[in-house]
């Protein structure tokens, strides 16, 4: 931890410039939040844009390497036949009948939680 920040259980205080402070304070004003708030939704879309650019980098490499791209595209073509996943535009009313039974009985579908013991069903 810097000496410009401190960390309790749940929150960090942090120093900034005045500058800084300022500018922020009055964009949260201007957004109709505390503070507090829009600090933690500033960091979140700064978050996702980080996450986003390094996600295009990565496509972009991909596609600056013929091999890397080949095998994407290798990939991707064998996913081709898994997209219908077999269902046959004639009986999707059964496969929805189906799925609907299964999640009826969910619970007959699920492994048994650690430590417990599966009910036996009443004969």
């Amino acid at each position: 931890m810097s000496d410009t920040a401190t960390r309790t259980e749940r929150d960090v205080t942090l120093r900034v410039h005045r500058r800084a402070y300022d500018w922020l304070t009055e964009a949260a004003h201007r957004a109709g939040m505390p503070l507090t708030r829009y600090l933690d939704e500033v960091a979140e879309r700064e978050h996702r844009r980080m996450q986003w650019a390094r996600f295009r980098e990565a496509a972009e490499q991909v596609q600056r390497d013929p091999a890397a791209l080949a095998e994407e595209a290798a990939y991707d073509r064998s996913l081709e036949g898994t997209l219908a996943d077999g269902l046959e535009p004639a009986e999707p009313r059964q496969v929805w009948d189906a799925i609907f039974a299964a999640m009826a009985n969910e619970d007959e579908l699920k492994p048994p939680q650690a430590g417990r013991r599966r009910k036996r069903a009443e004969t």
